[in-house]
């Protein structure tokens, strides 16, 4: 994993990757007003709305 995101397992947030990857996201997780994800490390997060995480992550 770190070798495509520059992030360990367990701390690979959903963008800000230097390489473009290919990503998707749960339609499920639209049903939510927030979602948590990880933000660089195993012990950082971060919470946003589904919509706004599938816009910047060029999701949709």
């Amino acid at each position: 994993m770190r070798a495509a995101t520059g992030f360990a397992i367990g701390g690979t947030p959903p963008f800000g990757y230097l390489t473009q990857l290919f990503t998707w996201i749960d339609e499920d997780l639209l049903v939510y007003e927030t979602v948590w994800a990880a933000a660089g490390t195993s012990d950082s997060c971060f919470s946003m709305s589904p919509t706004r995480l599938t816009k910047i992550s060029n999701m949709g």
